[in-house]
């Protein structure tokens, strides 16, 4: 009777634990936050700025030379450092280096990615 009450037991902590950890989410450091909303905000200028000049902006003074009025602060992210862009024959990439500054890391050290690709002009 006692091992038929302690496998319950256990059965119930378990199936507490799974279904309370499976919603579990990660959460973000204000930078991080900050860093996430600009990028989704630089996404829709870039693809402005791509639809104005044909090309994606290679650099953030790009972008305010293009749009002048853009609100400076969006070009930084959340630890107010200047997101990089690169630009190749496929897309954009702009990018935050996350809490330390440089390339890669885990947590607030990871970096945030944006790629955006140019739609193909095939038919």
């Amino acid at each position: 009777m006692r091992i038929g009450l302690l496998l319950l037991i256990a059965l119930v902590l378990t199936l507490f634990f799974v279904r309370f950890n499976r919603h579990k989410e990660t959460v973000l450091s204000k930078p991080q936050t900050v860093t996430q909303k600009r990028l989704g905000t630089i996404r829709a200028l870039c693809y402005k700025f791509k639809d104005t000049t044909g090309i994606f902006p290679a650099s953030a003074m790009d972008v305010v030379l293009v749009f002048p009025t853009t609100d400076s602060t969006i070009l930084r992210d959340g630890w107010e450092r200047s997101f990089i862009f690169s630009t190749n024959a496929w897309g954009c990439t702009v990018a935050s280096l996350g809490a330390d500054g440089t390339p890669g890391g885990i947590g607030e050290n990871a970096d945030a990615v944006l790629s955006l690709e140019a739609p193909s002009t095939k038919q």
